[in-house]
């Protein structure tokens, strides 16, 4: 987190022998401000799910009492507590998510940049304030919404409309303990707030203590060897053969190790970890979270459409059509509906057959991910 060096309380000393100043910040204390911490909780979990734009911004400095420390605990708070805006297609349904798609519609810039698209064609790119609602209508009719759809999905993105959610999923009563060091976090819960923050352990250690451990120390500690198969491996081979094997990676042990598990039946005894390197179709899909020719590790007995991450969408690989694919999932009527990180590149819908599951599809998690530059 960064704070704000005119918020941080703090002492400036002069010292006698020199003259020389010192500054000094000043911490809170177990048990210190303990009632005015715990209203501020409260305060974030009470509007856990609500919208940005009602948030009391003023509310947090009333409570503490001191403007500064409001914003530095605030800062504080932004670690445990996140904004997310509601996820795209928002009030759509999947087949008007579908159309949207097959024209290229996948984000709300994309909607917004077709109406400016559709104003300039039927127009001179300007319009007036009192004649706004004649293309939004016309759009939406092009586009087969209702007018009420329409305008939701254009501010979908809007940081007003961004709703609040913990960031790491901890319980009100388990932040207040921790910010006042009543009780210490867990190793699970150690690795969940890294998880947040998307820094490993490693980041944490200087670089002269790790470099002070033997190479192959080091690489017999805190890594290991993760098989690099075909995507077809991946997708239908229960045990990695060795003549599956293309190559094979060193992987964070600590990512191995805390990784949760979600088996569907009958994917219980396939080897659990492997390696795919990404094509190109693949890269463009996910861009920029995934590069060409990178390898990324898949959890194969994590198989449900369960957010592993509330805050954030989860990266499958899903089999269909005789390939492999990297996006995030939904499931609707029968239909799971494969989305891209990338606007530009279609969504794919894939109807199962009626013995089918989801997780008959879902081949696992991308639980790591190795680029080379």
């Amino acid at each position: 987190m960064r704070l704000a060096l005119s918020d941080v309380p703090k002492a400036i000393t002069r010292t006698p022998r020199d003259g020389g100043r010192s500054l000094v910040p000043l911490l809170l204390r177990p048990g210190e401000r303990e009632r005015e911490l715990a209203a501020l909780i409260a305060l974030y979990e009470s509007w856990l799910g609500r919208e940005r734009s009602g948030f009391p911004v003023e509310r947090a400095a009333a409570l503490i009492g001191d403007y500064r420390l409001a914003r530095c605990l605030e800062a504080c708070l932004a670690e445990w507590y996140v904004w997310q805006s509601p996820p795209w297609p928002g009030p759509a349904d999947v087949a008007h998510a579908a159309t949207l798609a097959a024209r290229g519609i996948t984000s709300p810039s994309a909607l917004r940049l077709a109406l400016y698209d559709h104003v300039n064609q039927a127009g001179d790119g300007y319009v007036p304030a009192e004649r706004r609602d004649e293309p939004l209508a016309a759009l939406a009719v092009a586009l087969d919404l209702d007018r009420a759809t329409l305008d939701d999905l254009l501010t979908l993105d809007d940081d007003a409309r961004a709703t609040l959610a913990r960031a790491t999923g901890f319980q009100q009563a388990h932040i207040s303990n921790f910010l006042n060091r009543k009780r210490t976090l867990s190793l699970d819960g150690l690795d969940r707030v890294l998880a947040a923050q998307d820094i490993s352990i490693l980041d944490l250690l200087p670089a002269d203590t790790i470099r002070a451990f033997p190479a192959s120390h080091r690489a017999a500690s805190l890594t290991q060897s993760i098989s690099v198969v075909t995507h077809s491996a991946a997708a239908g081979s229960a045990r990695i053969q060795p003549s599956e094997v293309i190559d094979t990676i060193e992987v964070p042990d600590a990512v191995l190790h805390f990784s949760r598990e979600r088996t569907v039946p009958g994917r219980a005894l396939w080897q659990r970890f492997v390696a795919v390197r990404v094509d190109g179709l693949q890269a463009a899909a996910m861009d920029p979270l995934l590069r060409q020719d990178s390898a990324v590790v898949l959890d194969r007995h994590y198989n449900t459409l369960a957010h592993y991450r509330s805050q954030a969408p989860t990266v499958y690989a899903v089999h269909a059509a005789d390939a492999l694919h990297l996006c995030f999932l939904e499931f609707d009527a029968n239909i799971l509906v494969l989305r891209p990180r990338n606007p530009q590149m279609p969504v794919r819908l894939v109807e199962l057959e009626s013995h089918e599951q989801p997780g008959d599809r879902i081949v696992g998690r991308v639980c790591y991910v190795q680029s080379e530059f």
